[in-house]
């Protein structure tokens, strides 16, 4: 089975960048079993017989034990006692233990494993810090502003051709669907990528008045080279 076709079946877990932040991200040992950890929980409500009666394990859970865990992460018994127990700490994690395993618990595992939660929290909890800091009804305006057409100023900045009304496209952006605009964060790219010579770039309100992410774009033609034959040079 070949590697795409494996992880379609697999599945996949979302690995956000801010783990660089931690501070025990220079620690191999801890970020392995972390992933480890994201990889085991089930990502849906199941069905699990453990310490003598059925329970619901939730999405972030799973039944493991030390021994399992050292096992297929070769981390020592020992340290991985260690570690989950600074993860607990860290209130990343809870535990619950029994004779023979435990139920382990992944914190927050909804809000960052299922949907846009984190994003939105954090849009919100920047536009509650910033609405207490203003002193002028101006002031407050545009921070407003800003801070609600937020997705709006990521595709700004990586439309890169800032020409004409930003005001205009920011009323065109909020019409958009939220399907609209996941389609535009995703096919972005590769429709900047078909673009040659930037000067047939299509300002930004054109693009969105007409919904060129939309458009089929066909795959950039591969260089060819030249062939190198050692009695008769390039061919």
């Amino acid at each position: 089975m070949q590697d795409y076709q494996e992880n379609y079946y697999t599945g996949w877990i979302r690995i956000y960048r801010s783990l660089k932040l931690k501070g025990w991200y220079n620690k191999p040992d801890y970020v392995a079993l972390w992933v480890y950890l994201l990889i085991e929980a089930t990502h849906k409500p199941m069905e699990y017989y453990w310490n003598g009666k059925t329970i619901t394990l939730d999405e972030g859970q799973f039944i493991t034990g030390r021994k399992r865990i050292s096992d297929e992460t070769g981390i020592s018994e020992n340290k991985v006692q260690r570690i989950l127990n600074f993860f607990e700490n860290e209130q990343q994690i809870e535990q619950q233990t029994s004779s023979t395993s435990r139920l382990i618990s992944i914190l927050n595992y909804k809000q960052y494993q299922k949907g846009e939660q984190p994003f939105k929290q954090r849009v919100n909890n920047e536009r509650t810090t910033s609405e207490q800091r203003v002193n002028t009804k101006q002031e407050h305006n545009n921070i407003r502003i800003k801070e609600y057409n937020s997705e709006f100023d990521v595709f700004w900045d990586k439309y890169s051709k800032k020409v004409g009304s930003k005001e205009k496209c920011i009323k065109v952006w909020n019409k958009l669907s939220d399907s609209d605009k996941s389609k535009i964060f995703t096919t972005l790219p590769i429709f900047l990528n078909s673009i040659t010579d930037k000067k047939y770039q299509p300002h930004p309100l054109t693009y969105l008045n007409n919904k060129r992410w939309n458009d089929e774009i066909a795959s950039p033609k591969q260089p060819t080279y030249p062939i190198y034959n050692p009695q008769e040079g390039c061919i």
